[in-house]
């Protein structure tokens, strides 16, 4: 346990039987009889919804410690993607809610960072980007402010937007979360 004034950007709450990763921590001060508050941008880990809640300083909110392991995918079955720890060769299912907009970039043997509690994964650690084939490409093409711009393919199927200097074959760096190119390697 601690007082709403100590958590910081990163710390895991358990609020309401759910758990929050804090994204943001805004504090005000208090002035006269009004008392200081903090303002927490909360991520819920199972949902993936954002949320702000707003505390007293001297509140106190149950935080959580996550334990980390790489874990190595395997497959997809339905809705699950199958993963394993290296070092124990246990085998933990995890769902599209819990791995968000990773899922759409799952590679066989590709590592990721997946957060436990109690032994049961809660979380999965979003990288910024990913490094991705490209499969091929198509011809470029004028933008809205005068930049050129083509398609591509890459190696999940996906199509995205590229500059016109990336061939077949170039390896990229796409964000997770916009699926949008941020450079070549």
């Amino acid at each position: 346990m601690k007082t709403a004034g100590e958590v910081r950007v990163g710390d895991v709450l358990k609020l309401e039987g759910e758990l929050y990763r804090v994204l943001e921590v805004t504090r005000h001060s208090g002035v006269a009889q009004m008392a200081g508050a903090i303002f927490l941008k909360l991520k819920n880990l199972r949902t993936q919804n954002i949320t702000e809640r707003r505390f007293k300083q001297e509140n106190m909110v149950e935080d959580v410690y996550l334990q980390r392991k790489p874990l190595e995918y395997l497959y997809s079955q339905a809705e699950e993607h199958y993963f394993m720890d290296m070092e124990t060769y246990d085998q933990f299912p995890l769902d599209d809610e819990l791995l968000g907009g990773l899922k759409d970039f799952l590679q066989p043997e590709m590592k990721v960072e997946v957060e436990f509690l109690d032994g049961n994964p809660v979380g999965v650690v979003q990288p910024d980007y990913v490094v991705m084939t490209v499969t091929s490409t198509g011809e470029a093409r004028r933008g809205e402010v005068d930049n050129v711009w083509k398609t591509a393919i890459i190696d999940n199927g996906m199509e995205i937007m590229v500059p016109p200097f990336i061939k077949t074959g170039d390896k990229i760096k796409v964000d997770v979360t916009t699926k949008k190119y941020l450079g070549r390697l």
